[in-house]
């Protein structure tokens, strides 16, 4: 994928959970835009869980943004009732804010977050938790 390729994203409600793909350079505002879009997707449909493909993306986010998203994620009543497993591509650039963001997540308390390399185990994940 090309560093320089324009955010988008697909938002699909699944039998159990609503499932976003993300592509290009994601910027803060893009995780703050699809956020909203798959919170309000999962509300219409009453489905607390998500499976975020992150494979097509890339981030550009500084520190701050990171620092700052689980607040503003919270703000937006993403709660501990949401389980959101992340899916990653094992060669990830920009991994690193991923792997922040969980850090700071689960330093926050917040066990509903959690990051994947593989589509299987992120599903297995998913169905298995209440």
């Amino acid at each position: 994928m090309a560093t320089s390729a324009p955010a988008s994203w697909t938002i699909v409600p699944e039998r159990s959970f609503v499932r976003v793909t993300t592509s290009g350079v994601l910027t803060l505002a893009d995780l703050q835009a699809f956020g909203l879009e798959a919170l309000a997707c999962g509300r219409r449909h009453g489905l607390r869980k998500y499976l975020i493909d992150h494979r097509l993306a890339v981030t550009d986010l500084n520190i701050l943004d990171v620092l700052e998203l689980p607040a503003w994620y919270e703000s937006m009543g993403v709660g501990p009732d949401l389980m959101i497993a992340s899916l990653l591509a094992k060669d990830a650039l920009r991994r690193e804010d991923f792997d922040f963001f969980h850090a700071r997540t689960s330093s926050r308390g917040e066990h509903g977050y959690r990051l994947f390399g593989e589509l299987d185990e992120a599903l297995h994940w998913l169905e298995q938790t209440a």
